[in-house]
C-alpha cells in the first residue's frame, strides 16, 4: 500500500496555537480595550509618518525641478554667448 502524505502538519499546529492564544487573550474586555487603544495609536503614527514622507517627496521634486531650471538657464546662456 502506498503511504499518503499528511496535509497540514507543523504549520497548522503553530497557526492553531497562535489563533487559540489570541482568542483567549482577547476574551477579556480590558485586553480588547488595550488592543484597540494600541491599534489607534499605531494608526495615528502611521498617518503622520505618511504625511512626512509625502511632504519630503514633494520637497525633493521641487528641488529637482529648480535644479533643472537652473541648469537649462545656464545652458541657454552659454549657447546664446557662443552665437
Amino acid at each position: 500500500m502506498a503511504k499518503r502524505k499528511r496535509k497540514g502538519g507543523l504549520l497548522a499546529l503553530v497557526v492553531g496555537m497562535a489563533v487559540g492564544a489570541a482568542a483567549s487573550f482577547l476574551s477579556k474586555k480590558e485586553n480588547r480595550d488595550k488592543v484597540s487603544k494600541t491599534a489607534k495609536k499605531t494608526a495615528a503614527k502611521a498617518k503622520t509618518a505618511k504625511k512626512k514622507a509625502v511632504s519630503s517627496a514633494k520637497k525633493a521634486v521641487k528641488k529637482g525641478k529648480a535644479a533643472a531650471k537652473r541648469t537649462t538657464r545656464k545652458v541657454t546662456k552659454r549657447v546664446a554667448k557662443k552665437k
